[in-house]
């Protein structure tokens, strides 16, 4: 590594490499990922809950099928959304690892 710090601008890039904190970048991605999974967990179960208390107040057998259908879709929109958090998640991820990548290759310049 000394060859590298010697070469021009290879001091700053290992400063940069140094700096970084792969346990902080993976708690990130954790936390993001718990937090898209922990809301489609929510709307997946609220919905079709909120639908049921709803169609227990209501005489009607249309309005009740109405909101189980409305909650039913409410579950439905969010387990397909799952792999689209997921997507923005990983393209969040993507870009941090990108700036980091960027950084060092411009202080090793």
């Amino acid at each position: 590594t000394t060859a590298l710090a010697t070469a021009g601008g290879g001091g700053a890039a290992l400063a940069v490499v140094d700096e970084f904190r792969p346990a902080a970048a993976a708690a990130l991605l954790d936390d993001e990922i718990r937090q898209a999974i922990v809301g489609m967990a929510s709307v997946a179960a609220g919905g079709p809950a909120g639908a049921l208390l709803l169609s227990s107040l209501t005489p009607n057998f249309l309005e009740d099928l109405l909101f189980l259908s409305v909650g039913g879709l409410a579950a439905y929109v969010s387990v397909i959304n799952l792999p689209l958090r997921r997507a923005e998640v990983k393209q969040r991820f993507g870009k941090i690892l990108q700036n980091f990548l960027t950084d060092v290759q411009a202080r090793m310049e």
